[in-house]
């Protein structure tokens, strides 16, 4: 039988691997400025400090911090900016506040409302090429974005509760967003962003996508589905200008125009009618 080789206190092999502590002391000293304090005010004591944590990462002493990002287009390719993190796109979809994906969507829904019929959620507003400027920030998170501020608003336009779960929104035949559990009140609008951190509205649903939309400016196709894939709406464009596309009449219209069309004062009007008025009020 083989004796079990155990190190005394102290000592430690040569080929073991050098322990968390040990590993520590290296950032410690890494650190250490003239004055045997820690400083970070001169440059070189902070590229000092960074490549100390390069070290610890490496070593597998810490982890790296998450990507922190403000927006989708400052994370890597196939990852999307969800509350200050860039996480990945795929296979996942951001659908409301229980985090629910795509699997759950058969398991629960909105046990007070309907199934909509066909023509009683409607496809009302799309941005596929966001205006520059503060015009441009769709989604009122403080940074006007190409990818995060497209979005899509869907209409409730019934006097009923309407059950959207598994609703999806395409950018041609690909899905890129479906609804989890979510309940659209009477006249009530669901918007979707391409990504962003927008603000909770208590009269709309409010969801980010969580692969980017990314909707040609030079044209394509904005689909709106129902649980078994069945075509809702659809909206077909071409050289698509720098504002929102609105049905027009909104709400029961056949065709989709610029948003300037119906509003001078306005680019967009996500989750409202295209002058600002709540849905519920009615539209001018």
């Amino acid at each position: 039988m083989e004796e079990a080789h155990r190190a005394s206190p102290g000592s430690r092999p040569p080929d073991r691997p050098a322990r968390r502590a040990d590993r520590r002391m290296v950032l410690a000293r890494a650190l250490q400025g003239a004055t045997g304090g820690l400083t970070m005010r001169a440059t070189e004591d902070f590229v000092r400090y960074l490549a100390a944590l390069v070290v610890l990462w490496v070593t597998g002493c810490a982890d790296p911090p998450a990507w922190s990002c403000s927006r989708s287009s400052e994370c890597p390719d196939e990852q999307f900016c969800r509350v200050g993190e860039c996480v990945p796109a795929v296979g996942f979809v951001q659908q409301d506040a229980a985090g629910a994906d795509t699997a759950d969507v058969q398991l629960a829904g909105c046990e007070r409302g309907e199934s909509p019929a066909e023509g009683e959620l409607v496809l009302n507003e799309v941005l596929v090429n966001v205006p520059g400027g503060d015009s441009g920030d769709a989604n009122g998170d403080g940074v006007r974005d190409a990818y995060d501020d497209e979005f899509v608003e869907v209409v409730n336009r019934t006097e009923k509760v309407l059950d959207i779960t598994g609703v999806s929104v395409r950018n041609g035949s690909a899905d890129k967003f479906v609804f989890g559990p979510t309940c659209l009140e009477p006249r009530q609008a669901a918007i979707v962003f391409g990504g962003g951190m927008p603000a909770e509205q208590d009269d709309m649903v409010v969801r980010v996508a969580q692969s980017r939309f990314a909707f040609g400016n030079s044209g394509g196709s904005v689909v709106l589905a129902g649980p078994g894939g069945e075509v809702w709406g659809a909206i077909n464009y071409e050289n698509a200008p720098a504002e929102a596309l609105t049905l027009s009449p909104q709400l029961d219209g056949a065709q989709f125009v610029p948003h300037s069309e119906i509003s001078a004062d306005r680019l967009t009007s996500p989750g409202r009618c295209a002058g600002g008025q709540r849905f519920a009020d009615g539209c001018e």
